[in-house]
């Protein structure tokens, strides 16, 4: 009776004659350079322009397309609704980095600033349906208050953020609002698809 092989024995054997593509390993290397320079340009303001030109100037045909498709790639994953008015800050990064990538910098130079005001803009909404779905909702919770006030006979204030009926309709509400304004912003990333795909 022969010896019984096991699972990794038999994958080896199975995989024995595949040799490594050189050029998908090259290409996977340069891509991962892509991402890692569009992300430092994000996400460290001392990242300089220098840097990333020097960086471009490295590679040349085929490396260089793998390189460029990888920064914008990334960089668009970047581009996307703000959670905060701290996060406003990273569009200028993006506009330099998308500035890299295109030769007409003019179409940047208008794309950004209208995104800039549909950032603020959808910002400003989400506050405003934050404050008048609290201020709807004060009713609700001053019974709530009352009653828990009759139950144990301390006075409590309630914050509306705490309580999961409100939560849940904030939720609902800025589900909504997020997506009219992804609509947007999807459309404006198709727009750079485009324009990238045409060689800028």
């Amino acid at each position: 009776m022969g010896r019984i092989k096991s699972a990794l024995e038999i994958a080896l054997e199975r995989t024995e004659s595949i040799n490594g593509d050189p050029e998908a390993l090259r290409a996977h290397e340069v891509k991962q350079v892509g991402k890692k320079i569009a992300s430092k340009l994000i996400n460290d303001t001392e990242t300089s322009e220098k840097e990333i030109k020097e960086t471009f100037k490295e590679y040349k045909g085929k490396e260089l397309s793998w390189l460029k498709d990888s920064f914008f790639d990334t960089l668009m994953t970047y581009l996307q609704l703000p959670t905060s008015e701290d996060q406003l800050e990273r569009l200028g990064s993006l506009e330099t980095g998308f500035s890299y990538l295109f030769t007409n910098k003019g179409a940047i130079k208008q794309i950004f600033p209208q995104l800039r005001q549909l950032f603020e803009q959808y910002l400003q909404n989400r506050e405003q349906l934050k404050q008048q779905l609290a201020q709807q909702y004060q009713g609700k919770l001053k019974q709530k208050e009352e009653q828990i006030a009759r139950q144990t006979g301390s006075q409590i204030k309630l914050d509306p953020e705490q309580d999961p009926e409100f939560a849940s309709a904030l939720h609902h509400h800025q589900s909504q609002l997020e997506g009219q304004y992804n609509q947007v912003v999807e459309q404006i990333k198709d727009e750079l698809k485009n324009m990238y795909g045409n060689g800028g």
